[in-house]
């Protein structure tokens, strides 16, 4: 349902929910993905207490260019946020 970005604050990313993260931004760090049980993006499409997620980690190539990060910077941030989000909800589960 949202996805927002937000810089480090002494090295590490603000925990989920900060106020911190805002409008997706380029250039920032850390990235927080909201999925809503049971919502459009829920693959499952039932409120369970089990979110579905049918994302990918997804690189652009950028053939334009002959070095640097390019666009595909943002895009590996969003991979990586996504993969951390994916990491603390599966320990929750575990421990519930």
């Amino acid at each position: 349902n949202a996805v927002q970005s937000a810089l480090k604050v002494d090295g590490v990313c603000p925990s989920p929910g900060s106020s911190n993260y805002r409008t997706l931004t380029g250039g920032d760090e850390c990235i927080q993905l909201t999925i809503q049980d049971g919502g459009p993006n829920d693959a499952d499409g039932w409120a369970n207490a089990e979110i579905k997620d049918p994302g990918a980690i997804m690189a652009e190539e950028n053939s334009s260019s002959s070095g640097g990060s390019g666009s595909t910077g943002i895009w590996m941030l969003l991979g990586l946020g996504l993969l951390s989000l994916y990491g603390m909800y599966a320990r929750r589960r575990i421990t519930n």
